[in-house]
């Protein structure tokens, strides 16, 4: 016994020996010829991520969804990472998935735990698709999370209260946000050259589009549009967001947006919405109007199927609805149908 230690490095999949110390050329070499032992059909959860990550699928998300994405990576890879792509066919994978999510909820949350998982599907899916799998086996876990806000919305007494507390930005993002029934991360990014006084032109980000496509603004919107380019020091030029910062007058990044607007509305004592519920307010408020699914979609840019789902979960605007349907349902032959009797 010499009382010295030495530290060996082996090639993970082969488990072949690697020779030389770190960063030399003879580490490389060997290294090399290692892998020429690794076996073709050999495939880890890691290369499925990788697939995905340097997909075209993966870079046409939005920046904030591949910043999410990136941040929750390091999560799967370091416990999945080099799990052989044929455990994941075997149908019991789906308990060790669900036992890891819920570990990761001590410390995450349930939410952020939710989210890793929903990582880890959609890569396996994307391995699906393309043929490297037969079957996700990850697809029917059911999340932890749950936030039922299926009756909440906003009412005109609480756009009121925000309206008379809130700094004249964010009054305008309100505004925009009921008439235009779109996402903060959408509305923060139009400009003045988008907006020509009779229609503004959005992008539905979130679906990876690139396209804008032009919205008709209504009378009030127009005018608050206008009242608010007014107060500004100095005209803005045409490429400024219409949202900016109020002391530097710089478009606002996603998380700076979203903590001022809660300090708003809380402010208001309004702590309980939130202003996601903005939009599912402009839908309820379109759909006790009268107006179809696909006229409602053709203003927020839902899918239809996304339009029927939010008119299901946001059951605040079932009794409105009811009553002018039943006023119109006495109106047809169907309120004279009477019983008679027996023979």
């Amino acid at each position: 016994m010499s009382g010295t230690t030495k530290t060996y490095y082996y090639h993970r999949r082969t488990n072949r020996r690697i020779d030389g110390i770190p960063d030399s050329k003879e580490v490389f070499q060997s290294y090399q010829q290692a892998c020429k032992f690794e076996p073709k059909n050999t495939k880890i959860f890691n290369d499925l991520v990788c697939n995905f990550f340097q997909s075209q699928k993966f870079l046409s998300l939005s920046l904030r969804t591949r910043n999410d994405y990136n941040k929750q990576r390091p999560f799967i890879v370091d416990k999945w990472g080099n799990l052989p792509l044929e455990v994941l066919k075997d149908p019991r994978i789906k308990s060790n998935f669900r036992k890891w999510r819920d570990e990761l909820s001590k410390n995450k949350g349930a939410k952020q735990a939710d989210a890793i998982l929903g990582l880890a599907r959609r890569i396996v899916s994307f391995a699906k698709d393309d043929g490297l799998l037969g079957v996700n086996h990850l697809m029917d876990i059911e999340g932890l999370y749950s936030a039922d806000r299926s009756d909440i919305i906003w009412l005109p007494k609480d756009v009121d209260a925000f309206l008379q507390s809130a700094n004249i930005g964010m009054q305008l993002a309100l505004i925009l946000a009921l008439n235009l029934g779109r996402r903060e991360a959408d509305l923060i990014r139009l400009t003045w050259v988008d907006y020509n006084g009779k229609t503004i032109l959005v992008t539905n980000r979130k679906s990876g589009r690139t396209n804008k496509f032009p919205a008709q603004v209504t009378p009030g919107l127009a005018k608050a549009l206008d009242a608010y380019k007014a107060s500004l020091r100095s005209p803005p030029p045409p490429e400024r967001t219409i949202l900016t910062q109020p002391r530097a007058g710089t478009p606002w990044a996603d998380k700076q947006f979203s903590n001022q607007f809660s300090k708003a509305k809380n402010k208001a004592g309004l702590a309980h919405l939130h202003f996601h519920d903005l939009r599912g307010t402009a839908v309820t408020v379109l759909a006790q109007e009268g107006c179809t699914d696909m006229q409602i979609a053709s203003i927020t840019g839902h899918s239809l199927k996304h339009v029927s789902s939010i008119l299901d979960k946001y059951m605040a605007r079932t009794h409105e609805l009811n009553v002018a349907a039943t006023k119109k349902l006495e109106e047809t032959w169907i309120a004279h149908l009477r019983l008679r009797q027996s023979v």
